[in-house]
């Protein structure tokens, strides 16, 4: 068992992010461990095969192809390559010192012994998804003080005194091997993540852990430092920022922020000076929450006056603004443009909920079959006279079941494409309905369409063995889905 124990240990890993911050020192356990590290192939298949055969006295062309099964013209590409590389002498039929070593050193399948870092969460217990191959030190400007500076800036002199969060103070327990590997998983699966965007860093090398060698039996007490910025998708408006720059957030330390906040009013107060809304005296974060998600929906009104009317709008178009603000400013992990469609989604049943219940249908006109013909359906569509009811929309609607209509009519809440269905069939009741004047080149439902399909796919998983072709979300489909439907909204401002 390790206890936290202050030592002025302070480690800062990766660069200070852009945009307003706020810095604070979080508390872990520091494990040195020793591990195998495999040594990278240098030579791939074909030149090791190669190099094997010349050393076995195999020297001349056609019997190099013969044996490999390659063409001769492809055996004399290799033999070239291994010259360059300096693994055969220049008559290509003699391995070289080093060509030798080659082989020999992969027949062995040797490894190395790397030390890194492993950090143990002095809050929670819990491993950090992140590891690192050396600690950088944070010299402290003044070791007498309480509360720590440092040198933030050598031009200016500018200085950083970040919030000091408090640790349990209780024991954490040993390194524990299952721990390790679910933690190395996690860390693997989000820079392979990294990687698949495109937003790798150029200074960030993977470390390959395929086992611990050895721990050191006492872990060092530091505080490593993170930043805060804003943050108005989570439960609270901000977020630490992954020092490790591998994600944008450290979502592994959200639930003990939340908590340290709730439990400290020194450490809610520092991270209020982030935000337009100051944590005013004796105000729990709970209640401070609240007073900025109604500041966010005064902003939401300030630009859409015609919504003051329509709270359940505001609210989730308030939403899509901060998703708008947010994804302008980085490259997005695809958990949050998966999030981000879903809230396109919300806010899109939100609308025809409204327009439905504006305009509602008359039941004893809504078809009465009880067999889903699609005919039958796509006929009774286009009987509607609706103008953005395109082919391709019509086809889409025709394939849902009448007899849902009913139902959603009097309570509506059900899937988009089943909630757009049953508004349409207000025009007919409804001279005004904002269906007979809006256009198909002003609507484009033939998108939404699209942005419903992204939503559904976005909450199952898929695979190679699935037969389903889904499109790829990608930061320019998921703005474009966010500016449609910020536009889409903006056309009904005249029957809100």
């Amino acid at each position: 068992m390790a206890l936290f124990v202050e030592n002025q240990l302070y480690i800062q890993v990766g660069s200070k992010p852009k945009g307003r911050l706020k810095a604070i020192l979080w508390p872990v356990l520091i494990h040195r461990v020793i591990y195998p590290e495999m040594r990278r192939a240098e030579a791939n298949l074909f030149q090791r095969a190669v190099l094997a055969l010349l050393r076995a006295k195999t020297d001349s062309i056609d019997s190099l192809a013969e044996l490999t099964g390659l063409h001769e013209d492809l055996i004399r590409l290799v033999v070239a390559q291994c010259q360059a590389n300096g693994w055969l002498a220049p008559d290509g039929k003699r391995l070289t010192e080093s060509g030798m070593t080659l082989l020999d050193d992969e027949d062995e399948d040797s490894t190395d012994l790397k030390s890194g870092y492993v950090f143990q969460d002095a809050i929670t217990g819990r491993l950090w998804p992140r590891f690192s191959r050396s600690l950088h030190e944070l010299t402290v400007l003044n070791p007498t003080e309480k509360f720590p500076q440092f040198l933030e800036s050598r031009q200016s002199g500018r200085k950083l005194r970040p919030y000091l969060i408090n640790s349990k103070k209780a024991q954490s327990a040993d390194l524990d091997i299952n721990a390790f590997m679910y933690a190395y998983r996690e860390y693997r699966d989000d820079f392979r993540a990294m990687c698949q965007l495109g937003t790798a860093k150029s200074h960030l090398d993977q470390i390959r852990l395929p086992g611990i060698q050895s721990v050191d039996s006492k872990p060092k007490s530091a505080r490593v430092l993170v930043w805060l910025n804003v943050n108005n998708n989570s439960d609270l408006p901000f977020a630490i920022r992954d020092p490790f720059e591998l994600r944008n957030e450290a979502y592994w330390l959200q639930d003990a922020l939340l908590e340290s906040v709730k439990a400290e009013q020194g450490l809610l107060k520092h991270i209020g000076g982030l935000l337009d809304k100051p944590v005013a005296e004796k105000q729990t974060v709970d209640e401070w929450v609240q007073t900025l998600r109604q500041q966010a929906e005064i902003r939401v009104l300030a630009e859409y006056p015609w919504l003051d009317s329509e709270n359940d709008i505001v609210r989730y178009l308030s939403v899509i603004l901060e998703w708008n603000e947010k994804l302008s400013s980085y490259s997005p992990h695809i958990n949050e443009l998966e999030a981000a469609v879903i809230d396109c989604q919300k806010l899109f049943e939100v609308f025809f909920q409204w327009l439905i219940k504006r305009y509602p249908a008359d039941q004893n006109n809504l078809p009465k079959s009880n067999k889903n013909n699609w005919e039958v359906n796509a006929a009774a569509l286009n009987a509607l006279n609706i103008p953005s009811f395109s082919k391709d929309v019509v086809d889409a609607l025709k394939r849902l079941s009448p007899k849902d209509l009913f139902k959603v009519i009097s309570r509506p809440s059900h899937s988009l494409k089943t909630l757009m269905l049953a508004a349409a069939f207000g025009v007919k009741d409804h001279p005004r309905h904002p269906f007979k004047t809006l256009t198909n080149e002003q609507l484009q439902l033939s998108t939404l369409l699209k942005l419903a399909d992204a939503r559904n796919d976005s909450g199952h998983g898929n695979s190679v063995y699935s037969p389903r072709k889904t499109e790829e979300l990608t930061k320019h489909l998921v703005d474009e889905y966010i500016k449609y439907s910020l536009d889409f909204i903006t056309l009904f401002k005249d029957w809100m």
